[in-house]
């Protein structure tokens, strides 16, 4: 199988529908062109919450690290707006025909850090926390959390459902 990666999804922090469509139909071109070959193709969403560094702007929620910070142009996967826009993404490449799609591993939250050496396990933004509420029936601030997940091995009982639940 091969990957074909689709272009134009962002440009200046905004999607550009224009030059998604190009790109798509770019895709169907190639793809049609593999499988006359006897290739099949598939799609590598190479990204979509972002990676962690400030590289563009966007109108989306930004992710909140473990101690309350921004986290360069990663995308809070709660947003509501931000999941519409994959969603639409997700379902005009697949209409492309591509036999498969592959997203980036972006959607592991837990890696998307302030620098290269921090790990924030995960999105404290006020969205996450209160969907931790709900699922978990206890309201834990971003502070009491962050204790709970920063402690060493092997964690209480509850710490360990904590950490579960939360990851």
């Amino acid at each position: 199988e091969i990957l074909l990666v689709p272009t134009g999804y962002w440009a200046r922090g905004v999607l550009v529908k224009k030059q998604f469509e190009e790109g798509l139909q770019r895709i169907r071109e190639v793809r049609a062109r593999l499988e006359e070959e006897g290739f099949t193709a598939g799609a590598w969403m190479s990204s979509t919450m972002g990676h962690g560094f400030e590289i563009l702007r966007h109108p989306y929620r930004r992710m909140k690290g473990s101690q309350g910070q921004l986290l360069g142009n990663t995308i809070c996967p709660l947003d509501r707006a931000w999941l519409r826009y994959i969603k639409w993404c997700v379902e005009r490449l697949a209409q492309t025909g591509v036999k498969s799609i592959l997203l980036d591993d972006d959607f592991r939250i837990d890696n998307h850090g302030g620098s290269a050496f921090e790990s924030n396990n995960g999105c404290f933004c006020e969205l996450h926390l209160a969907e931790f509420e709900k699922r978990y029936r206890r309201g834990l601030d971003r502070e009491e959390l962050v204790k709970i997940l920063d402690k060493p091995l092997p964690l209480s009982l509850n710490g360990k459902r904590v950490r579960h639940d939360w990851l």
